[in-house]
């Protein structure tokens, strides 16, 4: 899909490159697997549910920062609009590049 290939156009080469063996008998027509074309769509629609962003991902050591110390960084991270995600438990916090 990030090639700009469509779900349509996807499924028109299943159903031109398929096996003789799927022709419907009723109208002679390649048939493509309801569950297939679900399955692609529902992948389509999660691909653009998604959005990639380059990021820096930093684990601070917890024998050396404090949850404070952690929580203080995050709050700057915030002032630049630079955090785009953490993790209090593990310490660990994804900063987007351009912040900084």
């Amino acid at each position: 899909f990030s090639v700009g290939i469509t779900v349509a156009q996807i499924i028109d080469f299943l159903s031109s490159h398929a096996h003789s063996a799927v022709i419907r008998s009723e109208n002679n027509k390649l048939l493509v697997p309801d569950n297939v074309i679900d399955q692609l769509v529902l992948w389509h629609s999660e691909d653009q549910r998604m959005k990639m962003n380059e990021a820096i991902v930093v684990k601070f050591d917890s024998n050396k920062v404090t949850s404070q110390m952690f929580h203080d960084i995050i709050t700057l991270a915030n002032r630049i609009n630079s955090c785009l995600w953490q993790d209090d438990h593990t310490l660990t916090i994804a900063l987007n590049p351009v912040g900084f």
